[in-house]
């Protein structure tokens, strides 16, 4: 992965337009699952906004709640 980063981003991991997630620590409560909709649409939004090739990276993406990333990819 670091390879294709630092080919797309000259600063690879330490771009403004890299977004590194990590599942657990940024969304462990899954009864916030609404809160957590609304924070990462704008997170992304917000993203896509500054660079059209902003890169997010969902690390333990596995552990997200369900409906989280089905709201952008279903």
């Amino acid at each position: 992965m670091s390879f294709l980063l630092v080919i797309c981003f000259k600063n690879g991991m330490r771009s403004n337009f890299v977004h590194h997630i990590v599942a657990t620590a940024e969304y462990p409560d899954k009864e916030k699952i609404n809160e957590y909709k609304q924070q990462l649409r704008e997170r992304i939004l917000n993203g896509v906004s500054k660079c059209n090739r902003a890169m997010f990276i969902f690390d333990e993406a596995d552990k997200l709640p369900e409906k989280l990333l089905g709201k952008f990819f279903l």
